[in-house]
């Protein structure tokens, strides 16, 4: 069996070519965010405070609760 599969369907093949409207494209123009989630994506994380990150921050909380947990009923 093949790992991949070619695609033969023109109808597919054709929507690849078509150019957007200049309205979608001013749409999706948002240069302010972009670069905002680039350089939020690019710093690391232990380079950002704590407070900043909510993944981190909640990740950190989990795993002091259960280390709390498991020192006072284990």
């Amino acid at each position: 069996m093949t790992r991949y599969h070619a695609n033969t369907d023109q109808e597919k093949k054709e929507s690849f070519n078509d150019v957007p409207s200049q309205e979608e494209m001013s749409k999706y123009k948002d240069f302010g965010k972009l670069t905002h989630n680039y350089q939020r994506m690019t710093k690391p994380l232990y380079k950002r405070p704590l407070y900043k990150s909510r993944k981190g921050f909640l990740i950190i909380m989990l795993i002091l609760l259960l280390l709390y947990l498991i020192t006072e009923f284990g």
